[in-house]
């Protein structure tokens, strides 16, 4: 595991992830263009004008597995229901203060609380 994820860091930096890639994943996590400006860490206006198959810096492809990785683990703890996972994306959440997982998703912290809290629902502590 450790290898590949080696691996994963040096693919990265000679050839980070596109604009489009970035787009799939915060589609499938219900991500407005505004987040998704805010996750590419350009304003809303680059965000539109920006060429679908520009290059995204090591940082942000970096992040973008993250959530992709985050998106796969959300599937495995809702058994693969896409739409319940996507709604709790969406809803507001007691153990996180009332906040809306989805709104979490554009700081690498945020989504540290959100894998948490999913977490904790897979396990049943919540």
């Amino acid at each position: 595991m450790a290898n590949s994820r080696i691996d994963i860091i040096f693919k990265l930096r000679e050839e980070p992830l596109r604009l489009s890639d970035l787009i799939r994943t915060a589609t499938k996590l219900g991500m407005d263009q505004d987040q998704m400006s805010l996750l590419a860490d350009v304003s809303i206006q680059t965000f539109k004008k920006k060429p679908k198959s520009s290059r995204l810096s090591f940082q942000i492809s970096e992040r973008v597995l993250i959530l992709e990785n985050l998106y796969q683990m959300g599937l495995d703890v809702f058994d693969s229901n896409e739409s319940s996972f996507q709604y709790w994306l969406k809803s507001e959440i007691p153990a996180l203060d009332n906040h809306i997982p989805n709104d979490l998703l554009t700081a690498l912290l945020g989504i540290d609380v959100v894998k948490e809290e999913l977490l904790r629902i897979e396990h049943g502590v919540y």
